[in-house]
Order: C-alpha cells, then structure tokens, then sequence
C-alpha cells in the first residue's frame, strides 16, 4: 500500500500572496489618506511679524494635505502665540510660523546661533543677544546688540549626517519692546550670537525686580520736602503775615 506524503506548500509562494496581500493594503491606506480632507486655517488678509494670532484674520477650509497635517494650525487649537514670518492672504498657517506667548509681556523665540554657544551659557542663564545684518552676496555688516538680559529657557542642539558638527538653537525669553528686533532677524536670516549677559547688568536687573520696603521707598521721594511746621487749616503763615505787615507800614509812610 503506497502512503501519499502530505503536500506543504512552496515558502515562495507563501512570501509572493504575503507581498500581494501588504501592496494591496498599503494602496489602501494611501487612497485613503489622500482622499480624506481636514479643515484648517487660510489667511485672509497679510500678516506681519509680530502680530498676535486672532482667529478672526482667517478662514476655515477644506484640504487634503495628507501626512503634512500635523505641520498647520487646525480649528480645534487656538494658540497663545505670535507670528515670527510674514502670512500672506490664502496661505495656509504653519505651526512654524508661530512663536508662543508666555504671558501678555513676554514671547519666547528661538534663535539659530551662528557658530557654537559658549560654553558658559546653559539653560536658565541671562544673555544678550547680537546680529549682524546679511547683506546679499556681500556677507554681513558688524554685529549689533539687539536685546539685552534675556533668559535662556532652552538649548537645543541637533546633529545629523550632513552636517557633524550640527547646529544650535537656543529658546529665549524675550519682552514686546525687543520681539519685532528678534523676529526681524530670524526673517532676514542674519548671523545671531549670544553672550553671557554682564554681572552689572544682572545685578541692575535683579534690583529693578526687588520689591523696596517703605523707608526705602521713602528714601526715593527726592526733592519732595517734608513739612517742619504743620499746622491746621485755620492758621495762618506767619511768614504771609509779616509780608502783609511790611506792606501797610511801606504804605503807611507813603
């Protein structure tokens, strides 16, 4: 009696109905992704550096914008920020056009620092922060102080495989009065350094912060005079009084 050995499919086939099988499902999910539409925001009118983000200077659209999504700013998130680029009317708002707001005075900015950071600066520390204007194709003019004592919240460094020695950014905190000379400098792509901020003006800082007690405070009403000689409301200046005398025996004599 001849015994039929049992048939096992061949490994190869096995692998090409797997392969068939992950292809179909793959153009699935990229029909899928590429057929499915998000709502986001579409400038209506040009925005500047340094405006504050208000819903109200956009529109709400339908796009298909695939895996970049996670790249813009939808409706259901309403960012306490400002932009560090320029928006024009009918683009979309990247997340990266948009610098966040601490509190109603102070922004945080990330700078690109040309070269590496000093090695004293760390997170935490007060700097002051330098650009040189890039001039095109000419390099660029001499560095010029554009913020001083800012906080250093953040650094970040990044390597990759291009680029060994990598690049350094550095997150500050800076206030209203300096952010359009910070974002100006960002746009225009100029050379930014940053220096340990000097212990004179950290110290002129930390005073301007202090709270004074009351005699402090009192010591600070200069040229303000305190009264010697109060008196009451119904009495009267002997000075005014003997100006007033002297008058009437200069008339008196006349």
């Amino acid at each position: 009696m001849k015994i039929r050995s049992k048939w096992f499919p061949d490994t190869r086939i096995l692998i090409g109905l797997a392969l068939i099988a992950a292809s179909f499902i793959g153009v699935f999910f990229v029909i899928k992704t590429n057929n499915s539409k998000s709502q986001v925001y579409v400038a209506t009118r040009p925005l500047s550096i340094g405006d504050k983000f208000d819903a109200k200077q956009f529109s709400i659209v339908e796009a298909n914008l695939g895996a970049n999504l996670d790249k813009y700013i939808t409706p259901g998130s309403l960012p306490n920020a400002v932009f560090n680029r320029p928006i024009m009317p009918g683009e979309f708002l990247p997340k990266s056009a948009l610098v966040p707001v601490l509190d109603k005075d102070i922004v945080a900015v990330v700078l690109r620092i040309a070269g590496d950071l000093p090695g004293d600066v760390k997170e935490g520390d007060l700097v002051d922060v330098w650009a040189a204007v890039k001039i095109k194709e000419e390099g660029f003019w001499q560095s010029e102080l554009i913020a001083k004592t800012l906080r250093v919240s953040r650094v970040i460094v990044s390597t990759s495989q291009f680029d060994p020695r990598g690049t350094t950014k550095v997150e500050v905190q800076a206030s209203r009065d300096r952010l359009s000379y910070l974002l100006n400098a960002i746009a225009n792509q100029d050379k930014v350094s940053i220096v340990r901020a000097s212990h004179k003006e950290i110290e002129l800082l930390r005073s301007a912060s202090t709270p004074r007690t009351l005699d402090e405070q009192d010591k600070q009403n200069v040229g303000e005079t305190p009264d010697t000689n109060p008196r009451g409301p119904d009495e009267k200046d002997s000075n005014s009084e003997s100006i007033h005398d002297s008058e009437n025996i200069h008339e008196g004599h006349e």
